[in-house]
């Protein structure tokens, strides 16, 4: 099986694995968090900060090793797959010498993380062995993420919305045309969702791709943005009149503008009665997208793992830098 392979059936183990998710039980729950992860991890706790109505807050890891102050009187949960990259272990051991409390949620309990933090949120998802970009071991992250904040209920419509963002993203692959640029937008927790795109794009497509509020790519952004770049922009219209005249509608509206001035916009309405299933609806969406791009553009394995040399050192540097030896 090759990565892309594999990457399509672990966004589709999510239908099944995504469901069992539960509620985690750790003391203090009433206090204040900041979450804390890098590269996809960084995006789950970006995803726990919104959804918190911004009441917790979200970095990166070396902020905490820069500020290692800013844990006093928060409980600090740090997310990492592997649990070995070495800014969190950094980040746990900065946040224990100022006596603050930390959690790690990871797939490794016996991991560097793990030992380095007070408590361990074991993550369990199946995965096809093979190494591929992150899907199922991201929305198990954030999902875990989110049971701090409040109970988690039971995800029941989830082969629903992958049948949803299957067509969606059938029909859309078909328009978009050969780019090597994508520029993602969204707001608030769908800000959140744009981030995690581009970090798909970027290791599975080998593409340039750009994450920014919708209000926030009007200010600069717009006027580095060429015609031939994708545009995708996630909103969450519905069919209520009055939330198409709320802030619900300036994504819309913003699609429409662009696409009047001859740029490559797409708009993707993520919208759902239940906020968690809106949230999900997005993911899989730009899951799905990334992986059909890549069978339309011919590729078998994501960018990051192909033999090139150039792609092998790359991957080298990448690895030298975030993991622990």
């Amino acid at each position: 099986m090759n990565s892309i392979d594999a990457m399509e059936t672990e966004i589709k183990y999510q239908i099944k694995d995504l469901q069992q998710s539960e509620s985690n039980k750790v003391k203090n729950l009433g206090i204040s968090w900041l979450f804390a992860g890098a590269g996809d991890s960084r995006i789950a706790a970006m995803v726990a900060q919104y959804a918190s109505g911004l009441r917790f807050v979200s970095c990166h890891p070396v902020d905490i090793v820069l500020e290692p102050k800013a844990t006093i009187g928060r409980t600090l949960c740090l997310i990492s797959i592997s649990g070995n990259t070495k800014v969190n272990i950094e980040a746990a051991l900065s946040a224990r010498r100022q006596n603050g409390k930390t959690v790690a949620i990871t797939a490794r309990p016996q991991s560097l993380l793990a030992e380095s933090c007070d408590e361990t949120i074991q993550l369990n998802y199946r995965s096809t062995g093979i190494t591929t970009s992150g899907t199922v071991s991201f929305t198990s992250s954030m999902l875990a993420s989110l049971s701090l904040l409040q109970p988690m209920k039971s995800l029941k419509n989830l082969a629903a919305i992958y049948a949803w963002a299957d067509r969606k993203t059938t029909l859309m692959v078909d328009v978009i045309q050969h780019t090597n640029c994508f520029t993602i937008l969204g707001d608030g927790i769908s800000f959140a969702v744009a981030m995690y795109g581009t970090l798909k794009f970027n290791e599975v497509l080998g593409a340039r791709a750009f994450a920014y509020p919708i209000e926030e790519f009007c200010h600069s952004p717009l006027f580095g943005a060429k015609r031939t770049d994708q545009i995708i922009i996630l909103g969450k219209r519905g069919s209520n009149e009055k939330a198409h005249r709320s802030k619900n509608q300036i994504g819309f509206d913003l699609h429409r503008r662009l696409l009047k001035e001859k740029f490559t916009s797409i708009y993707v309405d993520c919208h759902d009665s239940d906020a968690l299933a809106s949230l999900i609806k997005s993911i899989f969406f730009l899951q799905l997208l990334v992986v059909k791009l890549a069978r339309k553009n011919g590729l078998k394995d994501c960018y990051f793992l192909q033999s090139k040399k150039r792609n092998r050192d790359l991957l080298k540097l990448s690895s030298d830098y975030i993991y622990s030896n």
